[in-house]
């Protein structure tokens, strides 16, 4: 089986039950021990922290209060409360009442009712942007210039960086499938609330949002404080939008359009091609259909290869408004990537593979391939920070994790990173498996 790691080929021996069984308790025991010591931290420094930015009143019947600098978070779910739940309910309830009833009506009837919620929601601004843009790209589409839908998608896309227009995203895919049974709907449902009250959660028991913003804390904190930190900062991105990607695929489903598969859980991701590929499938896919393979992909040699994943990653960091941090975060994981694949190249060759498996067995493949997994866990959670944290945070982990580990290397970091080899080793077993 092929990898996207750090190694070629993936052994397919599997490492001893009792092996595992270590690794996973070690891994579980660490994570919960982490999380322990930042939830101390956020106890002790909760006064400070609710003076500064004005903490919210929990929903937890022992007093926990809310932490509601997650700007992101809060914004989408007092939308979610006030508005967007009653939309989508209604788009539901006419998608399934016009497909019983009034099948030949159905999109023109989905149509006029999107319209009308686009005005409730964003206004007739709004609306007539969306307009625009549609009359815009349909028009150019219909002259089949690929340069010249390029540069009008890239203009378009600058329009909506703008502060005044705001940010209006959406991906279709137009893929019918079977209508999910009652079951599955209602387990679909059931998913989203426990995603819902885990992220509610995170924000009462661990003031990760809050504390990312104080240099004295991240400075002075241990090193199971940083670890537990940006692991729950990974965790609660990936629960973010496991809600924001679960609950438009739930109505996709309802619809009888296929979604893309919802984000893969980040602690089971060790190496930056496999997160590209498996957290974001849609965009992905968009990624490689419209901007790698036409630019000539790894078809066409390494410096093909190479340029073609710079022009993608460009694109993801214009996408995301072109701050400095999103450039810092797109070349990094571009580094990553490339590293990965050359890596891959290199470990795939047949003198290559000839001396791995004479020095090697099957086992102690797996065990290094987790150790250099470990290494790429590393990088992509600093990327991860500066994406989620910013510049800033990240500088703090950089030099805390590489620059004074090079002086003073801990017995927590020699823990941490044997942690971060065996949660590697979980991983591919489960994913494997």
């Amino acid at each position: 089986m092929r990898c996207g790691g750090a190694v070629g080929l993936l052994p397919s021996a599997p490492l001893p039950t009792f092996e595992l069984t270590l690794y996973l308790a070690t891994t579980v025991g660490c994570h919960l021990y982490s999380f322990y010591e930042l939830f101390k931290l956020s106890r002790i420094y909760e006064k400070n922290l609710d003076t500064e930015f004005g903490f919210e009143k929990g929903f937890f019947i022992w007093g926990f209060k809310k932490d509601p600098t997650d700007f992101e978070w809060s914004f989408w779910t007092e939308w979610v409360k006030k508005l967007l739940m009653w939309t989508l309910l209604g788009h539901i309830i006419i998608s399934q009442v016009t497909n019983a009833f009034f099948p030949k009506f159905r999109t023109w009837l989905l149509m006029m009712y999107g319209m009308l919620a686009c005005f409730i929601t964003v206004g007739y601004k709004g609306l007539a942007v969306i307009l625009l843009h549609l009359v815009i790209s349909f028009t150019v589409a219909q002259l089949r210039v690929p340069a010249l839908s390029w540069i009008c998608s890239v203009l378009l896309l600058y329009s909506l960086q703008m502060d005044s227009l705001g940010k209006m995203k959406m991906r279709r895919i137009l893929t019918s499938v079977p209508r999910m049974d009652h079951m599955c709907l209602l387990l679909g449902v059931v998913r989203i609330f426990f995603w819902w009250w885990l992220t509610e959660s995170l924000l009462h028991f661990m003031y990760i949002h809050a504390i990312q913003h104080q240099e004295t804390i991240l400075e002075s904190a241990s090193y199971w404080i940083l670890g537990g930190l940006a692991f729950a900062h990974t965790m609660f991105f990936y629960l973010k939008y496991l809600l924001l990607y679960g609950i438009p695929s739930i109505i996709m489903y309802l619809d009888g359009i296929e979604p893309p598969r919802l984000p893969r859980c980040t602690s089971s991701l060790y190496s930056f091609t496999g997160t590209w590929r498996e957290f974001d499938v849609g965009l992905h896919r968009w990624l490689v259909r419209y901007i790698y393979v036409p630019l000539g992909g790894s078809q066409h040699g390494l410096l093909r290869m190479m340029f073609s994943s710079a022009m993608a990653f460009s694109f993801v960091c214009y996408w995301h408004g072109g701050h400095s941090f999103m450039l810092y975060w797109a070349v990094m994981n571009w580094v990553g990537v490339m590293i990965e694949n050359i890596l891959k190249m290199i470990c795939s060759s047949s003198p290559a593979q000839e001396i791995i498996g004479r020095f090697l067995s099957a086992r102690m493949q797996r065990r290094v391939h987790g150790a250099l997994g470990s290494i790429a866990t590393t990088l992509l959670i600093l990327s991860n920070l500066v994406f989620i944290c910013g510049n800033e945070v990240g500088r703090i982990y950089w030099n805390r994790t590489f620059i004074q580990a090079r002086n003073i290397l801990s017995v927590r970091q020699v823990a941490e990173a044997r942690d971060l080899n065996k949660s590697c080793q979980v991983s591919e077993c489960t994913f494997i498996r």
